[in-house]
């Protein structure tokens, strides 16, 4: 019987763990890339996930491909605080390669807006 509840104790332990070790964070972007010439892209937080000693209050992605062609960042709105657990997102469809062979290679790029733990960048009027 003894045995029997370690075990069980153990196994329960053994499938938690890689949970634990593997979650990933909410703040993250990816891009994609078709027919050859578009691109699309995601950026998402959440303001109340604490990383790295700081809350992301908003995130930015963007798109570049040389000085002509270039989104600039494209923000999600700004979490309201570091107890907003909104996951906030943001996408960008369509980013079309400039059709010139001698052009750069599309870049993306994606980030965050990083408000340390007490600190946070704006107050929410009412």
């Amino acid at each position: 019987m003894r045995i029997g509840r370690v075990l069980s104790v153990f196994v329960i332990l053994v499938l938690l763990v890689p949970i634990t070790v593997f979650a990933t964070s909410p703040n993250t972007g990816w891009s994609r890339h078709y027919l050859e010439a578009f691109y699309d892209g995601h950026v998402q937080c959440q303001p109340s996930y604490l990383e790295d000693g700081a809350h992301a209050a908003r995130a930015y992605l963007r798109f570049q491909n040389g000085v002509p062609s270039d989104t600039g960042r494209i923000y999600t709105e700004w979490g309201t605080g570091p107890n907003d657990t909104r996951i906030l997102k943001r996408d960008y469809l369509g980013y079309m390669d400039v059709p010139d062979w001698d052009a750069p290679e599309v870049e993306f790029n994606y980030g965050f807006d990083w408000a340390p733990v007490g600190i946070w960048p704006f107050s929410i009027e009412e």
